[in-house]
């Protein structure tokens, strides 16, 4: 990673990687099983996703993040304003 690092977000931990995404002031990644790793401002969640669930695909916004959980593909969000898509 590369930018403006005044979060930590340009500092990814030692982890293996299969998809990244960059919000604002946190980065997020799935690694090869599909757990979520987030780093950088915690401000609201931002860097908190939740631990016991599994990924396909991530995506970072400004003031939180989102995954499409394995298996079901329902959506689920953390950080500001984000809620749990469960159905």
């Amino acid at each position: 990673c590369w930018g403006d690092n005044e979060n930590g977000q340009a500092t990814p931990p030692d982890v293996v990687f299969t998809a990244i995404a960059a919000g604002y002031y946190h980065t997020c990644g799935l690694d090869e099983d599909g757990a979520a790793h987030c780093w950088g401002n915690y401000y609201h969640g931002l860097s908190d996703p939740p631990d016991d669930v599994l990924f396909t695909d991530i995506a970072a916004g400004h003031y939180h993040s989102c995954g499409i959980r394995a298996g079901d593909r329902i959506v689920v969000c953390w950080g500001a304003f984000a809620r749990n898509l469960w159905q």
